[in-house]
């Protein structure tokens, strides 16, 4: 289902999708590009792969979807209706085992294993992995800051850029966490830092506005830094907390 991509030294086809994020939206393009990645394999997973045995084992695996890409598989994928009956059929028998066996330690005899010692031992549904679509995001979250980093200098992206509100922290965590080495990575969070600085005086432009004494000012971008601050800090609405396998 999801086919690896080829990379190159060069420019590839992920470069203008990048530079074409960061002029559409107007929050986090990373994050934005994760929403399109969801729904793209979602849309092909039900159309080509989900009777495939390798990926209903991977889909069985990580206990299904993950909350985001549920309520995205209900809301937007009008074609996900067989496929998830197929796969959640499978999850439920498993869920239904392990009821049978939840309800036999409840037995007097066997009671002492829900006890507060030993909570959490009794798991009805847990995921070995990751979810298969959050997967597929990650690998090409990774190929977009990768893009990123390694043509940060290059003028059309570094125009676009400086116009955009720059990445949410749970994405420039991961820039961090991901290419701690890359040449670039400095020059990055130098940008990152001065948006967050340019931010943080737009909130306290808004808060001083909100003094009677200045409400009579016009109105300029501090008043939406409020909601541009929540969702630096959060990214965009879904895109996280990713859903983590059980250890």
């Amino acid at each position: 289902m999801f086919k690896k991509q080829k990379r190159t030294a060069s420019k590839g086809y992920t470069f203008p999708r990048l530079c074409d994020a960061l002029e559409e939206t107007d929050g986090c393009a990373l994050c934005t590009v994760a929403q399109r990645e969801s729904e793209h394999t979602l849309k092909m997973l039900f159309h080509e792969g989900i009777m495939e045995s390798s990926l209903r084992k991977r889909l069985l695996d990580g206990s299904g979807f993950c909350n985001w890409h549920t309520w995205m598989s209900i809301n937007d994928i009008p074609t996900a209706a067989a496929g998830t009956a197929i796969v959640y059929r499978e999850l439920l028998e498993a869920v239904i085992t392990a009821t049978a066996e939840a309800a036999k330690s409840l037995t007097p005899t066997q009671r002492t294993l829900l006890s507060r010692r030993n909570r959490g031992k009794c798991r009805l549904a847990g995921a070995k992995r990751r979810c298969a679509v959050c997967e597929s995001v990650h690998k090409t979250e990774n190929v977009y800051l990768n893009d990123l980093l390694e043509f940060f200098d290059d003028p059309q992206l570094q125009s676009r850029f400086a116009r955009s509100v720059g990445l949410c922290l749970p994405h420039l965590q991961m820039a961090v966490d991901e290419f701690p080495n890359h040449s670039n990575l400095l020059r990055l969070l130098e940008v990152e830092r001065e948006k967050f600085s340019a931010l943080e005086g737009e909130l306290t432009e808004f808060h001083r506005k909100r003094d009677y004494r200045f409400a009579h000012e016009p109105a300029g971008r501090e008043y939406t830094s409020w909601r541009r601050a929540l969702e630096l800090f959060a990214g965009k609405r879904g895109v996280f907390p990713r859903q983590e396998a059980r250890r």
